[in-house]
């Protein structure tokens, strides 16, 4: 299934990063067109949509937010459709105008009505979202498939999704595969992504396809080299274990970290712990805890549980209690029975917080209800001793 930020990036902001990237190309290509234009003495007519639409890329370019906006707006006005997206853009993400997804909302339309796919898209993020409209999943619905039937690769990407979701539309497998293919086609690394999950565990998708590892590998490839984050975790992970491909440990390092270096929780998770280990990379505790607090900081509770392990142990940081009851308390408030255990000793230790028997034991409790054996061993043993030495404690 798709990672958290993976949707995030589909169904929150399907636009912003293409666009960018988009913008930063086609502007880079103006610049020589731009001395030119300044050297003949060439500047936009009142009715010349394109010319001003072109400075307007320039002038983006540049970083001159304001001017390009001006431009693109006497473009969009005219009727321009790119114009009128790019102008949503602007107010979408607060460039060169008060940033308001309200006026977002009435420039991609306008685009969007033109038939401008990626106007389409984000208009149909705009209506799932309910921001700067209503929320509507049938008019996000709508305005993704056109853009989908356009052959816009992020759209049909969020409708194979919404089909394999059953996001306002009934589960179908074959829908959201053939959705999928098409977007995989033109490189989109979420769709290549989920398709290699599609031929490595078909079973979870009504077996429309059988199971074939060296398809589910070559689309995994193709998304991880392509930059995709939960791809390039995957990837490590088959290294790391051995699984369709030879086991290498350097090279899990090496995909752990490219998908870390994005930010990816689970993966920085993973590499903390292969320097913690010493495979793949040098045993290095400081290290460790480097990626364990990455981890931790995004709420990964694994990660949150290191942490405090490293900081009561003084393995790879200055040793404090304090702080491993901090990270322990993160990791156990979300159901982590190592750390609940963990944080239990501290209690009864008295070790960074004041000692209590009964937190103790209230934390021991929760570990022990998720059948965690030295959680149970520690609540019946120390049950004992309270209760026989209650009055010399």
């Amino acid at each position: 299934m798709a990672d958290k930020p993976e949707l995030q990036r589909l169904l929150r902001e399907p636009v912003l990063a293409r666009s960018h990237a988009r913008t930063s190309l086609i502007s880079r290509g103006f610049k020589d067109a731009q001395k030119l234009l300044v050297r003949l003495g060439i500047a936009p007519g009142v009715d010349d949509a394109q010319v001003h639409f072109d400075h307007g890329l320039m002038s983006h370019a540049s970083g001159n937010h304001e001017e390009a906006t001006s431009y693109w707006r006497n473009a969009a006005g005219l009727g321009h459709a790119r114009a009128q997206f790019f102008l949503g853009l602007m107010y979408r993400r607060g460039e060169g105008v008060p940033q308001t997804d309200e006026q977002a909302a009435v420039w991609w339309r306008r685009a969007a009505e033109q038939g401008q796919p990626d106007a389409q898209v984000g208009l149909g993020s705009l209506y799932e979202h309910g921001e700067g409209v209503p929320a509507n999943d049938v008019e996000a619905l709508f305005w993704y498939l056109k853009a989908a039937d356009q052959g816009d690769a992020i759209a049909q990407s969020i409708m194979g999704l919404r089909y394999e979701r059953g996001r306002g539309v009934p589960i179908d497998y074959s829908r959201a595969l053939d959705w999928y293919l098409k977007a995989a086609a033109q490189g989109d690394t979420h769709a290549q992504a989920q398709l290699s999950l599609f031929y490595d565990f078909p079973w979870q998708f009504g077996n429309i396809v059988p199971l074939d590892s060296h398809k589910a590998l070559g689309w995994l490839l193709e998304a991880a080299k392509h930059g995709n984050a939960k791809a390039q975790w995957r990837l490590a992970y088959k290294y790391l274990h051995g699984i369709d491909v030879p086991q290498i440990e350097v090279e899990a390092a090496f995909w752990y970290r490219k998908a870390a270096d994005q930010g990816d929780k689970d993966a920085q998770y993973e590499l903390g712990k292969l320097y913690a280990a010493g495979e793949g990379v040098t045993k290095d505790g400081v290290q460790a805890v480097y990626w364990f607090r990455k981890a931790a900081e995004q709420g990964h509770a694994d990660a949150q549980c290191e942490l405090g392990w490293h900081y009561e142990a003084s393995n790879g940081v200055r040793r404090s209690y304090t702080d491993a009851e901090s990270w322990y308390r993160r990791a156990a408030e979300q159901g982590h029975a190592e750390a609940q255990h963990s944080l239990g000793l501290l209690y009864a230790k008295g070790k960074g917080v004041p000692q209590s028997y009964e937190e103790a034991q209230t934390w021991f409790r929760r570990a022990a209800d998720q059948g965690h054996k030295e959680a149970t061993q520690d609540l019946g043993r120390r049950f004992r001793q309270w209760d026989e030495s209650s009055m010399a404690w």
